[in-house]
């Protein structure tokens, strides 16, 4: 039984939630703030302070992306936290690629790490099990990608059957 507000004995090795947002400037995407506010309370639910909690934005405008993700960088890179458990609004807004991933999971070598979804599950990065369902779902995503994008420029050409 969950218990709002208390770290339930899974959750008392993290010592720090950090929620992590990719943003895109699509009209059919939730906003940042909608984002921002179900992950929060995602953190809150499963007893965190909201003081021990870092947010990492990563604002992405597809029409000018360039392939950086400074937020995934500084995520990536800080290795002076602690335990942590980290939030998202769904899976491939953080690990959009297999090199994402495989980042993330040098990463959390040293430091055990738990990535949970909003929309989604929770990957427990450092676990064989939890690696392998993080890695099914970064191909996921590429192939998403891919197929999206394919579709885009069938659309763009005047192609009835891109969708």
């Amino acid at each position: 039984m969950e218990v709002i507000g208390m770290k339930t004995e899974e959750n008392k090795q993290f010592q720090h939630a950090v929620i992590y947002l990719r943003t895109a400037r699509d009209p059919r995407s939730t906003t940042p703030e909608q984002q921002r506010s179900a992950c929060l309370e995602r953190c809150l639910r499963v007893g965190f302070d909201a003081t021990d909690v870092t947010v990492i934005e990563d604002a992405v405008d597809t029409a000018q992306w360039s392939g950086v993700r400074r937020g995934l960088e500084r995520l990536v890179t800080l290795d002076a936290l602690p335990p942590t458990l980290l939030v998202v609004w769904r899976f491939d807004h953080l690990f959009r690629a297999p090199e994402d991933l495989t980042r993330l999971i040098d990463a959390a070598a040293n430091r055990p790490l738990r990535v949970e979804a909003v929309h989604g599950t929770q990957v427990d990065l450092e676990t064989a099990p939890g690696r392998l369902r993080a890695r099914l779902l970064a191909v996921l995503s590429t192939y998403e990608d891919a197929i999206s994008g394919r579709d885009r420029v069938r659309s763009d050409r005047g192609d009835r059957h891109a969708l």
